[in-house]
Parts: C-alpha cells; structure tokens; sequence
C-alpha cells in the first residue's frame, strides 16, 4: 500500500519515512513551504489506490500493520489515534487510511477547501464522505516526538484556538530533555 507523508522539513521526516516503510508500504514524500491543502491535492491526484496519509511529525508503531485488515467496504476513510507528546495524551489524527472509493470525491472538494487552516477536518465532514468515515480508536504511532520547533507549534495551536489543551510547561521541560 502506498504510504504518502506530508512535511515542512520536520527533523523526524526519515524516521517517519523508515517507521512506514519497515512494515512494507510504499513510501512518498510531499514536502515543501506549501499550505496542507496544496499537498493534500497533489496526494489526491496522484494516488490510484487506497492509500495511507501520515504527518511527518508521526512515527508509527507496529499496529500500522494492522490497517490491511481492519478496513471494511462501506468505509472509505479511517482516521486513528495517536499518542500525542505535547498533550501527553492519545489524539486523533495524524494518520489516516483513505480507500480509492473516496478519491472522486475528495479530486472534487479539495479546491473548495485551499485557504482553510484545517483542509483535511472539513472534507471529513463532507456530506457525501461523512457516511463512509470512521474513527478507530487503535494507537498507530507518536506524535511530536523529537519536536523540535516548539515555537512553531504554539503559534500553531494559538492560530487553532487550542491553547488550552496543551501543558505547555511539560513540553518546556521536555525540551530542555532532548537537549
């Protein structure tokens, strides 16, 4: 299955490319200063199967083995938990299992969406998607482990209104840890 990760040059990218593509998927990168949106249109029209979305800030455990058989034929499009670093607790996002009966659908959609701050979060709520999208709640891997542009991910979450929801004085701390 071919695996597609989206980056902005995180330092975890080999370590995400290799912890997808020791279990067997086809690794590609979609890289670059480019907004989601515009790599998620690039996926969309490149992609002719089902296929696996991963943030490069992921690194997936070994159940990621496990999406070539928990998928079923009315679903098009899973999403799963990760464990998030800087919430210190489990997330949804950060991978997603998208089947080829989605991909009409998403070729159609994915300009309506170019300006928005969260692209993929609005074409799953899509009417004509919705009914075929699911959440499982399988940990796949880690998220913002290693990270290390912590700037970035608080002015992130501020431009998301999440602030909240983030111990920003562990994550500190971890910092000086990685050090």
């Amino acid at each position: 299955m071919r695996a597609y990760i989206t980056t902005t040059r995180e330092p975890t990218l080999d370590l995400a490319k290799w912890s997808l593509s020791r279990w067997g998927f086809d690794v590609q990168v979609v890289q670059g200063d480019d907004r989601l949106s515009d790599k998620l249109d690039i996926i969309y029209h490149d992609a002719t199967g089902d296929f696996v979305r991963m943030d490069a800030d992921v690194i997936a455990s070994s159940n990621i083995q496990m999406l070539l058989l928990m998928g079923s034929s009315d679903v098009w499009w899973e999403q799963y938990l990760t464990f998030d670093m800087y919430k210190l607790d489990t997330t949804h996002g950060g991978i997603q299992v998208i089947k080829k009966e989605a991909l009409p659908v998403l070729r159609k959609h994915i300009r309506d969406f170019m300006h928005d701050e969260r692209p993929e979060t609005r074409m799953y709520r899509l009417d004509e998607l919705n009914p075929h999208c699911a959440t499982r709640e399988v940990i796949l891997g880690v998220h913002g482990w290693g990270g290390q542009d912590i700037q970035q991910v608080h002015t992130t979450k501020s431009e998301r209104l999440q602030l909240d929801r983030y111990d920003w004085e562990m994550i500190e701390r971890m910092q000086e840890f990685y050090k």
